[in-house]
């Protein structure tokens, strides 16, 4: 029951850390919150390739990007660095990314992003999956630290955690969760029966031993391997 629960919370916590969506206490982390706006706005005409480079400007290498303080980004002063000046610009000829270059302009969440990176000093890094694991620390020895970093995002979101769920509705949540499909008539009756303290262990138990749990798990890595079933 650990593994599934764990699991969960973990999900829970990475859709809650997606870029962009938090400025809280951690601060600004370059791979989570900055490189994906960089690549997805920037790098077409600021990136690696020579070929579509504007200007003589790349953004994808600190050198360039910041190197001796007479790039476009001076750590520590946003109000003196050409990149904010540029995405927060009035004027449309003068604004980035250009409409020509067919990309969403900056929401002011993703401006402000940036900019408290830049007063941060505008710590560079690597996409996520090159950094260096850190464990984080945990305050409350009580809970588990997968509760702890859930109610922690829930805090900062204004929100708390759901109070405890009748029983049948607990078995359809572990159910539709592990195997996609609904609990049987007996297996809902036979659990409502067994009031033991490691009913739900049990249950998750016989869960992941299904076959039926595999076929979710292997559906989603079909799907991003871009399985079919055509010739073509």
């Amino acid at each position: 029951m650990r593994g599934a629960v764990q699991l969960f919370g973990l999900l829970c916590v990475a859709l809650t850390l997606s870029p962009g969506t938090a400025l809280g206490e951690e601060g600004i982390k370059f791979g989570r919150d900055v490189l994906p706006i960089l690549s997805d706005r920037c790098f077409h005409c600021h990136g690696p390739d020579d070929s579509h480079r504007e200007a003589g400007l790349r953004l994808d290498l600190w050198e360039e990007a910041v190197g001796d303080g007479s790039g476009a980004i001076v750590p520590g002063d946003p109000d003196s660095s050409e990149l904010l000046a540029r995405i927060t610009s009035d004027d449309p000829d003068l604004r980035m990314p250009p409409a020509s270059a067919h990309r969403k302009p900056l929401s002011p969440r993703e401006v402000e992003i940036l900019r408290q990176w830049i007063t941060e000093g505008a710590k560079w890094g690597n996409h996520w999956s090159f950094e260096r694991l850190e464990r984080p620390e945990v305050t409350d020895q009580e809970s588990h630290p997968v509760d702890y970093f859930v109610r922690r995002q829930l805090k900062q979101k204004g929100l708390s955690l759901a109070g405890p769920t009748d029983r049948h509705t607990l078995l359809r949540r572990l159910s539709f969760d592990l195997t996609g499909l609904p609990p049987t008539a007996e297996e809902a009756a036979a659990f409502l029966e067994d009031d033991g303290e490691d009913t739900v262990k049990k249950v998750v138990d016989r869960l992941l031993a299904s076959p039926h749990y595999a076929e979710p798990m292997a559906m989603t890595r079909l799907d991003a391997a871009r399985n079919s079933e055509t010739d073509g």
